[in-house]
C-alpha cells in the first residue's frame, strides 16, 4: 500500500510546546500508512539541536536554503513587519517568493498533505501549496496573534485561511476565539486535542535530574513553562507568601520553576524572592531539555497561567500521576477532572495548594490508562483528517 506523505511546516527547531506536540504526533502516527516530513522555515538550531535529533528519528527532517531570513527583519517585532513591507513595497515580492518557495518544496517532496503547524509564517507559506492543506492553531488567536492586526490585515489573514481544507484548533476554547474573529471559517474549523507521548514521557522521566539544586526533601511543588506574562510565574512568590501565612511552619516544602523566558520577569521574580526571604522555598532551575525527572519526583504540579490554548504540561503531569492544582481558565476544564486535582480561582490558589499538602495521599491519581485511551482516539481523528477527500479543488490566489 502506498504511503501518504504529510509535510509539517514549523517556524523553527527552537524549544517550545508546539514542537513537543509535533514530536508526539510524528512518533504516534501509523508509519505503515504515513511518511512524515518536518520542515523548519528558519535555520536557527539545526540537526544537532534537541528537536533536530527528535524529528530525525521518526520523520524526514527537511531544511530550506536560507531564503526567508531577510524577510523577518532580524529581531524587529512581528507587529511591525507589515508596516515595513508596506513602506518599502516588499509585500508583492514576499508573496511571489512564498509562492515560488511552495512550488519548489512541493516539487521536491511531493506531499499529499501539507500542514501549517503553527500560526504566522507557516500559514503564509503553506496556503500557496496545491495539495491538501491543513492549518493548526495552538493559541488564543484573539489575544495573541491577531491582537495587533487592523481590519485590512485580518481580511488578508482570513483569505489565507479560506484556502485551507481544514483548520484544526487544539481546544474548544481556541476554536471559539478563532471563529469569533473569522466567522466565515466556522465550517472549516474543527477541534482535535493534542496527543501526549505517554511512552516518551515515562522513558525520559526515568533519567536523573542532574541538577544539584533540586533536593527531594519535604513536599515538592513544580511549575513548568516559559517566563511570560500569561504564565504568571512572577506571582508565585506572592502565592508562597500567602501559603506561609496558612502553613505556619506545619509542613516543609519547596517550589521549583523550570523554564526560561523574558529576562525582565525572571529578574522581577528573583527580586521578590530576595525581598520576601523565600530563597529556601522557591528555586528557579532555568530551562531543561528533559523536565520529566523533576516532574516525576514532585508531589504536586501547579499551573498558574491566566489562560492557555491547551495546557500540555497538565497532561504530562497526569501521565506521571502527579496531583495538579490549576488556576481557572477556559481550556483547563476540557482536560481536568476531579480525579486529576483541583481547579481554583487565582485568589484561592494558596488555600488549594495547602489543602493538597495537608491531605496528600501516597496513592497516585489513576489517570495514566485514561491518557493512553484518549491518545488512541486523538490519533484516529488526526489520521482520519489526513484521509479526507477534497470534494472541491482549492485554488491558490494572491493575497
Amino acid at each position: 500500500m502506498k504511503k501518504s506523505r504529510v509535510l509539517f511546516v514549523i517556524p523553527s527547531l527552537f524549544q517550545g510546546g508546539t514542537n513537543r506536540v509535533l514530536e508526539d504526533l510524528t512518533t504516534l502516527i501509523d508509519k505503515s500508512k504515513y511518511d512524515s516530513f518536518v520542515m523548519p522555515l528558519r535555520k536557527g538550531m539545526g540537526i544537532n539541536s534537541y528537536y533536530g535529533r527528535q524529528f530525525s528519528k521518526g520523520s524526514h527532517l527537511f531544511f530550506l536554503p536560507e531564503l526567508l531570513g531577510w524577510m523577518t527583519f532580524g529581531r524587529i517585532p512581528f507587529a511591525l513587519h507589515n508596516r515595513i513591507y508596506k513602506c518599502l513595497g516588499f509585500d508583492t515580492i514576499r508573496q511571489w517568493l512564498f509562492k515560488k518557495l511552495a512550488k519548489n518544496i512541493e516539487k521536491r517532496i511531493q506531499p499529499d498533505v501539507v500542514v501549517a503547524f503553527e500560526e504566522g509564517l507557516p500559514v503564509a507559506v503553506c496556503h500557496f501549496f496545491k495539495c491538501k492543506k491543513i492549518a493548526w492553531i495552538h493559541c488564543d488567536y484573539q489575544q495573541g496573534y491577531a491582537k495587533n492586526m487592523d481590519s485590512s490585515q485580518l481580511k488578508i489573514e482570513e483569505k489565507k485561511f479560506s484556502l485551507y481544507h481544514k483548520i484544526v484548533c487544539v481546544s474548544y476554547y481556541t476554536a471559539n476565539t478563532f471563529t469569533s474573529i473569522f466567522k466565515r471559517l466556522k465550517d472549516k474549523t474543527i477541534v482535535i486535542h493534542n496527543p501526549v507521548g505517554v511512552e516518551r514521557i515515562l522513558k525520559m522521566a526515568d533519567e536523573k535530574t542532574g541538577d544539584e539544586r533540586f533536593v527531594k526533601e519535604g513536599f515538592i511543588i513544580i511549575s513548568v513553562g516559559r517566563f511570560a506574562k500569561v504564565k504568571q510565574f512572577d506571582l508565585i512568590p506572592d502565592i508562597i507568601r500567602n501559603v506561609e501565612r496558612i502553613n505556619n511552619q506545619q509542613f516543609k516544602y519547596r517550589w521549583y520553576i523550570i523554564g526560561d523566558g523574558e529576562k525582565k520577569l525572571i529578574d522581577e521574580t528573583m527580586q521578590k524572592i530576595d525581598n520576601y526571604g523565600l530563597g529556601e522555598k522557591l528555586v528557579l532551575l532555568g530551562a531543561k531539555d528533559n523536565p520529566y525527572p523533576f516532574l516525576k519526583a514532585a508531589d504536586l504540579y501547579v499551573c498558574t497561567s491566566s489562560t492557555e490554548a491547551y495546557p500540555c504540561v497538565i497532561n504530562e503531569a497526569k501521565v506521571l500521576q502527579v496531583p495538579i492544582v490549576s488556576n481557572m481558565f477556559p481550556s483547563v476544564c476540557e482536560i481536568m477532572t476531579s480525579d486529576d486535582g483541583v481547579v481554583s480561582e487565582f485568589s484561592t490558589l494558596p488555600s488549594a495548594v495547602m489543602e493538597i499538602m495537608a491531605n496528600i495521599s501516597k496513592e497516585k491519581p489513576k489517570t495514566r490508562s485514561r491518557m493512553a485511551s484518549e491518545n488512541d482516539i486523538i490519533m484516529k481523528e488526526i489520521e482520519k483528517l489526513f484521509k479526507i477527500e477534497i470534494e472541491e479543488k482549492l485554488k491558490t490566489v494572491e493575497c
